[in-house]
């Protein structure tokens, strides 16, 4: 029989990336603190497609901001970490016109289109919570308490056990 037993679970604001470039998580936060007041790349990332998630760790769980929170989601941007590593990609790819061919110039192209792309997507802040929620899009959650409840969806059952 499968049953849920929620757990709470502390979750600390990240200082830094896990996947993502330092240059580009802090590039991100300053984009989002200049326009949203808050550094959601330090926040958690979630998804509403199991699928998604799994390519960030082993186990899904059901995850839900324990008192007053925040979110934030682009209906244009399904994965940040993904996004810019495709402009790395594209950079090496294409050798495009660039007037600094100085090392590293593929990740500063890189963080130029990152940006444009950042300025230039739809956002959904602190709304349509529902539709992110069951977008194909990463949510970046920003919850000050820093407690979830927390329900395992495919673990092993000695995770669900105290």
């Amino acid at each position: 029989m499968n049953t849920f037993r929620p757990t709470f679970l502390y979750i600390k604001q990240r200082q830094g990336p896990r996947d993502s470039r330092r240059s580009t998580h802090d590039l991100a936060n300053d984009f989002f603190e200049e326009k949203f007041r808050l550094p959601y790349r330090n926040g958690l990332f979630v998804s509403g497609k199991e699928s998604i998630a799994r390519e960030y760790g082993k186990y899904t769980a059901i995850i839900v901001p324990v008192g007053k929170f925040q979110w934030l989601s682009s209906p244009d941007i399904p994965d940040l970490y993904k996004t810019f590593e495709r402009f790395v990609s594209q950079a090496w790819d294409k050798d495009p016109v660039y007037d600094d061919k100085s090392s590293g110039w593929q990740d500063r192209w890189a963080e130029e289109q990152t940006i444009k792309k950042l300025e230039s997507a739809r956002w959904y802040h602190n709304e349509k919570l529902p539709k992110c929620v069951a977008g194909m899009n990463e949510v970046m959650l920003w919850c000050p308490s820093g407690f979830y409840t927390f329900t395992m969806i495919n673990s092993p059952r000695i995770l669900l056990q105290k």
